[in-house]
């Protein structure tokens, strides 16, 4: 493991477990995650990203309505670039993680508490169904971010899933595309105009966001 990543992973464990004890409270009170991510998500994700000394970019957040629920679908670069998503956004959201995940010690546990989705990745129909749960969410106002490309993708963009695009489309919501870059200190967080999901084919809102994903 390169020295970076070890000092990333390692603040990230000790400032989520020191989050942990509040966070699980908020829960506890209100019945789910909203609260607790208002109050911890921003300063969380913006006190790693200082940590790892990296400087937060941000493009056309004015796009994002936070009185709207989105299917947000975001490329997957290094991790240290996905905290650009809490510390910028500016709707309440779940992300959409492998279900594996939930295994890691107190992250895990967050995970849960926090209502995240989590992905049954052994098939594709698995997966779909396992994504299909965060359709409540959606009802609620609450935006879900996906990753499309299924994996990690520091170069270039890969093609994207189609799980995200069934979700809007069942749910009525539009996709609001974010792409995310790790540029030597600088990460970029860059929203796109979102995308109406109703009364279009699949195979166009694939290569509508692939577009707007696709590096600069």
């Amino acid at each position: 493991m390169k020295l970076r990543d070890l000092w990333f992973y390692s603040s990230l464990g000790v400032l989520t477990a020191a989050v942990t004890p509040s966070s699980l409270l908020t829960v506890l009170v209100t019945g789910n995650g909203d609260l607790g991510q208002r109050l911890h998500a921003r300063a969380w994700a913006r006190a790693l990203l200082r940590l790892n000394r990296k400087r937060l970019e941000v493009h056309g957040i004015e796009l994002a309505d936070p009185r709207r629920a989105y299917v947000i679908v975001a490329n997957h670069p290094h991790p240290v670039a996905l905290l650009a998503l809490p510390a910028a956004l500016p709707v309440i959201w779940r992300m959409a993680m492998r279900k594996d995940l939930a295994r890691l010690p107190i992250f895990g546990l967050m995970a849960r508490a926090g209502g995240q989705v989590l992905l049954d990745l052994r098939t594709t129909e698995a997966a779909i169904r396992s994504l299909d749960t965060a359709r409540p969410l959606l009802s609620r106002g609450v935006s879900v971010i996906v990753f499309p490309e299924g994996r990690r993708s520091e170069a270039g963009l890969a093609p994207l899933k189609l799980g995200a695009f069934h979700l809007a489309q069942a749910a009525g919501v539009p996709i609001l595309p974010v792409r995310l870059d790790l540029a030597g200190s600088t990460v970029r967080l860059t929203v796109h105009a979102a995308i109406p999901t109703e009364r279009v084919a699949i195979p166009a809102l694939v290569e509508r966001v692939t577009t707007a994903l696709a590096p600069g």
